[in-house]
């Protein structure tokens, strides 16, 4: 029962014994040289840049997949569901963005799988896990970190919350954030 499984939570994975005459298989990579299956990308850049666009063009990319891509990127062999979870804009921008980029780009029509954020991922991390699985989503988008943290980014407390929740997916999951202001360039 659920003692079973929370017992197995705190064990943690087995240790394995990791040989250097054994090959090692290469990481899968769903776009490459963005991002690996199953595991996180963080992406920065400075408010203004573009980023979420960016975010909709990984989307696509992975979506159809967008093999004649003008940015170089090599995408997956099969289309791959997406779920974008956004906190910046609402579904009307991200829905009008998307069309102005299939008529600019003449990609394929795609259906964008949407969902506005209000709440930190670690607060909302079951009803996303729903969502993905209704839509059957092997990746996430998250527009944007700061919000989805939900807390100070430096705080390691709030960093631990967002990323154990974010692992409890186990889907390639690429991650848009702002740098910080006082970040020194």
């Amino acid at each position: 029962g659920g003692n079973a499984v929370s017992d197995r939570a705190r064990e943690g994975e087995p240790v394995r014994e990791l040989w250097t005459n054994v090959d090692a298989p290469a990481p899968e990579w769903l776009i490459e040289p963005i991002l690996y299956k199953g595991l996180p990308t963080i992406v920065f850049g400075e408010k203004g840049v573009t980023k979420s666009t960016f975010g909709l063009l990984w989307y696509v990319t992975l979506s159809l997949p967008w093999e004649d891509n003008p940015l170089g990127w090599v995408p997956p062999n099969r289309p791959i569901k997406t779920l974008l979870v956004d906190y910046e804009v609402n579904y009307e921008v991200a829905h009008s963005n998307l069309n102005r980029l299939q008529r600019g780009l003449g990609f394929p029509h795609l259906a964008l799988f949407y969902r506005r954020c209000y709440i930190p991922l670690a607060d909302d991390i079951e009803a996303i896990h729903r969502h993905m699985s209704k839509i059957g989503a092997e990746a996430l988008i998250i527009d944007s970190l700061g919000p989805a943290v939900g807390g100070d980014l430096k705080d390691p407390a709030e960093a631990l919350r967002f990323s154990s929740a974010l692992r409890t997916l186990n889907v390639a999951t690429l991650i848009i954030g702002q740098t910080s202001k006082d970040r020194e360039s």
